[in-house]
């Protein structure tokens, strides 16, 4: 067992730990009103970022100088104050979505937007380690803003600095960056680049989109067929999943590369350190978990041991495989790939059968696979 692997793995699960402690703290110090709440403002802002920027930062690395990224940047302030104008209009339609929560959403998509394509910039003459640090934690700071504008929520009223603040974003995006104004060949220039990158960029964006919704899909999906209780009982019980999840993602990160080099005998070491750390992890769920969950949130949680179990799984089935999804990436077998997704989540879901007696949230979990042959479906099409 190799230790720079290791202590590779360590270094990248140290940077993702962020936005999962600022999740943590939230579902610890706010009411179960609140987290709910903000689970399924979360959810949506991933998105909505996503829709206007996954795509974007595939352009960035597309162009001859990736560092100048103004069109990417222009499209996203446009893009998101359209969606502010028609969520305006929303607000006073017979709808009725608060406005102040409107804005609030929005602004949030815009600045993850924003910050992931200054990321995708910078990774592109820079150590690849470095960007990825400097993006992970920028994610945590975003994340607890938002929290910050989720509680609004709880604010009568429409915050007037949040108002005033929408012209700036908005004037800024018509503002040729040698900093002079010229507003009508301006506009036809915004026009022309927008439609040249959505017409470049439009499967990448839904791909992306599939891809968040997957990872989201317990906040959306709850948000769309439970009340916010139930809502804020999956979240705090998908921080479970969630720590299988981050440890996954930093065994990929170091899994990519090292199976380049290395081939299949760097494989067969990183997944005999996932099963480990599985082992480990169900060790010390049965331990610890309802013993640190009672003392963590007292009575404001029951202990469900339905969302608990199910989640312990699916991180089993998820992390135990080991770096396979890089391996079949590498050599290109996506029919391998789409397989071994799709069996795991069939596992989860079969389990759920005999956990959940409501048909409702049967359903809740079907979604999941559904959304990952969309995934693949947007991936094959932009392949071809």
């Amino acid at each position: 067992m190799n230790f720079k692997n290791i202590s590779s793995i360590l270094l990248r699960l140290s940077s993702k730990v962020g936005s999962a402690l600022v999740i943590f703290a939230i579902s610890l110090f706010s009411s179960k009103d609140f987290f709910g709440d903000f689970l399924i403002y979360w959810g949506i802002v991933r998105v909505m970022s996503v829709l206007t920027s996954f795509g974007l930062d595939n352009g960035v690395f597309a162009k001859n100088n990736p560092k100048d990224i103004s069109d990417e940047i222009r499209f996203i302030l446009i893009f998101g104050h359209i969606l502010l104008l028609g969520g305006v209009t929303m607000s006073i339609s017979p709808l009725t979505t608060p406005i102040h929560n409107i804005i609030a959403l929005i602004y949030a998509a815009i600045f993850t937007s924003i910050t992931r394509v200054l990321c995708s910039s910078m990774t592109y003459d820079m150590s690849f380690r470095k960007p990825i640090l400097i993006e992970d934690v920028t994610k945590s700071i975003l994340l607890l803003v938002s929290a910050l504008f989720c509680s609004v929520y709880y604010i009568d009223g429409i915050p007037i600095a949040i108002l005033v603040s929408s012209a700036i974003p908005f004037f800024l995006a018509w503002i040729t960056f040698d900093g002079t104004i010229k507003i009508r060949p301006e506009t036809q220039r915004i026009f022309v680049s927008l439609k040249k990158i959505w017409k470049s960029n439009i499967t990448y964006a839904f791909q992306g989109v599939g891809t968040v919704y997957l990872f989201q899909f317990d906040k959306l999906n709850a948000a769309l067929f439970f009340e916010k209780e139930v809502v804020a009982s999956i979240g705090v019980h998908g921080l479970v999943f969630l720590v299988f999840s981050l440890t996954k993602g930093a065994i990929n990160f170091v899994a990519l590369p090292a199976i380049k080099k290395h081939g299949v005998a760097e494989f067969k070491k990183l997944r005999k350190i996932s099963f480990l750390i599985s082992v480990f992890y169900c060790l010390m769920y049965f331990l610890f978990a309802k013993s640190l969950f009672a003392l963590l949130y007292g009575k404001q949680y029951d202990f469900v041991s339905e969302y608990g179990i199910i989640y312990l799984i699916g991180g089993v089935l998820f992390l135990s495989a080991g770096p396979l999804g890089p391996l079949l990436v590498i050599n290109k077998k996506k029919k391998k790939l789409f397989l071994m997704v799709m069996l795991q989540l069939s596992l989860v879901v079969i389990l759920s059968l005999f956990q959940f007696i409501d048909a409702k949230e049967i359903y809740y979990l079907m979604t999941v696979p559904a959304v990952w042959t969309v995934h693949f479906l947007f991936s094959y099409l932009r392949k071809k």
